[in-house]
């Protein structure tokens, strides 16, 4: 959105910011609305992910080569 805001010069207007979005026959305000929906989707697939990703921490966030085998179910001797 800061680049349709200053390029080729600053936009004062909400009409001319939308005119700049468009693309094609694709209007100002659809652009703007599929990026706002794109980046809110991608916000929650990385706040779900954080939820996975909790039983295998322990407290300080990480784990050990070692239990990461033993949770896949690898010895040391299969990993080489």
């Amino acid at each position: 959105i800061i680049k349709i805001i200053v390029h080729p010069t600053p936009s004062t207007a909400v009409a001319e910011l939308v005119q700049r979005a468009g693309i094609g026959p694709i209007n100002g305000y659809v652009v703007l609305a599929a990026g706002v929906l794109f980046n809110m989707m991608l916000f929650v697939v990385a706040l779900s992910s954080s939820e996975i990703r909790k039983p295998w921490l322990r407290g300080d966030g990480m784990i050990s080569r070692n239990e990461a085998r033993a949770l896949m179910g690898k010895s040391q001797s299969e990993s080489g």
